[in-house]
């Protein structure tokens, strides 16, 4: 449940409220008056925790300190999702072994940092009548990347007239059975 949606002290409205204390033991029904007292009396916050149950359950807890975990949790979980970007490197038919290599330097980053690569090889002009080159690229930069990333999908022609094939961090599964 959001924060935002808690109601706390005065403005819980329901007469009477399951409370649970500090140390998360019931207490049992009570009115929602005496849980505010009871709050007051402990120096804490009456937080109203499952609005829809019968009879709604409230808590008693340290509000500020509550919503400060609830922010870091969510803030952790946030950082720790991973998104599903794509990372995107470009080859040319006529591009030299040491850009190349320094292009697999940067997709062998990527791949351990855990984000897909998609290697495309632009065609154009009259390079067009010659896919087999893309082709030829794409397997090259794919067997020297082996050990560090797999193949999503295989070769694909797209409508621009490149090709392009996606990576994956880590090494083949079927590759690794194979060697066996």
């Amino acid at each position: 449940m959001s924060t935002k949606e808690l109601r706390t002290n005065d403005g819980i409205s329901p007469r009477e409220v399951l409370l649970i204390d500090d140390q998360n033991e019931k207490l049992g029904v009570m009115p929602t008056v005496n849980a505010l007292a009871l709050a007051r009396q402990k120096g804490l916050d009456l937080v109203e925790v499952a609005p829809n149950a019968v009879p709604p359950v409230a808590k008693l807890l340290d509000y500020g300190k509550y919503r400060y975990r609830q922010e870091r949790k969510d803030r952790n979980s946030r950082k720790n999702q991973r998104s599903g970007d794509v990372k995107e490197v470009r080859f040319r038919p006529v591009t030299s072994d040491q850009d190349i290599d320094t292009k697999l330097k940067l997709m062998s980053k990527f791949l351990a940092n855990g984000s897909k690569v998609k290697a495309t090889v632009r065609m154009r002009g009259r390079e067009r009548v010659y896919p087999e080159l893309a082709a030829e690229l794409l397997n090259k930069v794919v067997t020297r990347l082996d050990g560090i990333g797999h193949v999503e999908n295989p070769i694909s022609s797209e409508s621009n007239g490149s090709f392009a094939v996606i990576l994956v961090p880590g090494p083949d599964r079927g590759s690794v059975a194979r060697r066996r």
